[in-house]
């Protein structure tokens, strides 16, 4: 009897530190972020502290309590139920691209982003036939009928933007563009990165694309309807900062579409089906929202 009551205590033991281990071993993985299409797995999950990791002990930088005006650079304002940041567009590099429109140059602009650049099909593998990079080439031909312009896209679905910055040698430089616009954040704040970390890893491309004498314009994110949004909404004053740091362009189209949905009184349950990717048809507003802080209507 002895022996065999050694025995159940050991069994105990060890039953107990086999599961200690397994745990321990869920929860590293449920902190490692998923080098896969985050956005996917996760887009209509809710936020909860222990799937958003946001390696930060500090509070967000916006009041919980948003404004309902822009009084101030960086507040941050409510539309249509859907918090952004009040930030003004910085021109620079556009009124580069279009002095180079207007002459009639030969101009490579290249689109590199995540998914809303790949113009990911809601509910498929497929892309819509309209994705905004190919949208802004049409209209800015239009603007523009002497305009040697050539659009190239490079969306990547899931990608964040430490992914952008260790594939840009390939997918970007090797293109050789004059111009490159930057839409990277969403699928950043989906996989938990602090607004440190992901504004070193937008720093990297930009610094690379700079020593090539390749003018940037950093886009925000588009907005997306999920409570990943708010967390993401912190790394907007962070884009910003760079490209008054490197003398980037900046248009601010979070803010630009919701106000866009507010005035055409849009359904954001249409516009955003899945939460974060656009309807086949509301793909183009981000090209014409684009558009219209280009040629300044």
């Amino acid at each position: 009897m002895k022996y065999l009551y050694l025995i159940f205590i050991s069994s105990l033991f060890w039953a107990c530190g086999n599961n200690s281990s397994q745990t321990n071993q869920a929860n590293n993985t449920q902190n490692t972020p998923n080098t896969e299409d985050t956005i996917s797995q996760a887009v209509s999950q809710p936020l909860t502290s222990d799937t958003m990791n946001t390696h930060e002990n500090k509070k967000s930088t916006f009041s919980s309590n948003a404004q309902k005006t822009c009084e101030n650079e960086g507040d941050t304002l409510t539309i249509k139920g859907v918090k952004t940041v009040c930030l003004d567009h910085l021109r620079g590099p556009i009124d580069k691209l279009l002095t180079a429109l207007q002459k009639g140059d030969s101009t490579k602009l290249v689109c590199f982003g995540n998914s809303i650049t790949n113009g990911y099909k809601v509910g498929s593998f497929g892309t819509v036939a309209n994705p905004y990079p190919y949208v802004l080439e049409k209209l800015l031909k239009k603007k523009y009928p002497n305009a040697g312009l050539k659009v190239v896209k490079e969306g990547h679905n899931g990608w964040r933007s430490d992914q952008g910055a260790k594939n840009l040698s390939q997918l970007v430089l090797a293109k050789k563009p004059d111009f490159v616009t930057l839409m990277f954040g969403i699928n950043d704040a989906y996989s938990g990165w602090s607004t440190t970390f992901f504004q070193q890893q937008m720093e990297r491309i930009i610094t690379q694309l700079k020593a090539q004498n390749i003018e940037v314009i950093i886009l925000g994110f588009t907005p997306f309807t999920t409570s990943y949004n708010e967390k993401a909404i912190n790394y907007l004053p962070a884009l910003k900062s760079l490209a008054q740091k490197h003398k980037c362009g900046f248009i601010n189209l979070h803010k630009a579409l919701l106000k866009r949905a507010k005035k055409d009184n849009l359904d954001l349950d249409k516009v955003f089906p899945d939460e974060v990717h656009f309807g086949d048809e509301y793909y183009a507003l981000i090209a014409e929202e684009i558009f219209g802080v280009m040629v300044g209507k």
